[in-house]
């Protein structure tokens, strides 16, 4: 898949290496539940393929085959071929 995924503080980071393919509903662990908003798309010189006004709302981990299970929690997101996202959890 070539998929990257970080934590650094309260970023988490998305990073989709792979030169073909695009990732829609890809699930990424995040440390607390709520409501994650984008603060960085590297994307966004190639008229932007992901939504800055989508609303990322957390999941609970249901299935242990979830590589994220130890997070407890999770959102989906679009990761488009050769790019990268940055998520923040949204305070408001």
């Amino acid at each position: 898949r070539q998929i990257l995924v970080a934590e650094r503080g309260p970023l988490v980071f998305v990073f989709n290496f792979n030169p073909f393919e695009d990732f829609d509903g890809l699930k990424v662990p995040v440390p607390e539940p709520g409501k994650y908003k984008i603060v960085l798309d590297a994307d966004k010189r190639f008229a932007s393929r992901v939504g800055w006004d989508a609303e990322h709302f957390s999941s609970p981990v249901e299935d242990e085959a979830f590589g994220g299970y130890e997070r407890g929690q999770y959102i989906k997101v679009l990761a488009p071929k050769r790019s990268a996202t940055v998520f923040v959890k949204d305070e408001e």
